[in-house]
């Protein structure tokens, strides 16, 4: 059956300030969140309901965890982004010369593609159909067929691209609030 690869992106920064320094001022801008990082049902800007991280009431634009290694965060969704692809970002902090180096992975919710099982079991039950239906009508098959494709791919790539735009976002606001400077990556060769 097709199963797509993990959503994962990676990032990494670097900051003149000293660890603890970066540290204490992740905690000036992160709201502290009560135990983890949960979905819940919300309504977007353009009136239809989706899933997105649950942040609790606040001005800043960051909730998460502080720890002495790093930070688990998310940013605050506004009406026109909410998703339930939202990236938590986990980051560890490393001194570095001249400062610290901050390297980062940015993964969905594990539940986040809970309704992905709903798409496959409704292509599956459309293929079934369409399959007994193309005894008598082979054009049928073929169109059913198709749209069973259809609801397992679409799905999966809308999912990527929803990921991969709010990890951009996170990415830029993160860098933004805590005066970071992106790590250029170097392809292999």
């Amino acid at each position: 059956m097709f199963r797509a690869p993990p959503l994962e992106e990676s990032a990494a920064w670097t900051s003149t300030r000293r660890p603890a320094a970066l540290l204490a001022l992740v905690a000036t801008k992160v709201e502290p969140l009560e135990g983890g990082f949960t979905l819940m049902h919300r309504l977007s800007g353009g009136g239809i309901v989706v899933r997105a991280l649950r942040a609790p009431p606040t001005q800043r634009r960051l909730f998460g965890k502080v720890d002495p290694a790093g930070f688990r965060v998310a940013t605050v969704p506004d009406l026109r982004s909410i998703s339930p692809f939202q990236p938590i970002i986990r980051a560890q902090v490393m001194a570095a010369p001249g400062g610290t180096r901050v390297e980062a992975t940015f993964r969905p919710h594990p539940d986040a593609r809970t309704h992905a099982l709903l798409f496959r079991l409704m292509a599956a039950v459309l293929l079934l159909s369409s399959l007994m239906k193309g005894l008598s009508d082979p054009g049928f098959a073929l169109v059913g067929c198709a749209l069973a494709a259809v609801a397992v791919v679409v799905p999966t790539f809308r999912a990527r691209w929803s990921f991969r735009q709010a990890c951009a976002r996170s990415r830029a606001q993160l860098a933004e609030e805590l005066d970071l400077v992106d790590v250029p990556t170097t392809a292999a060769a």
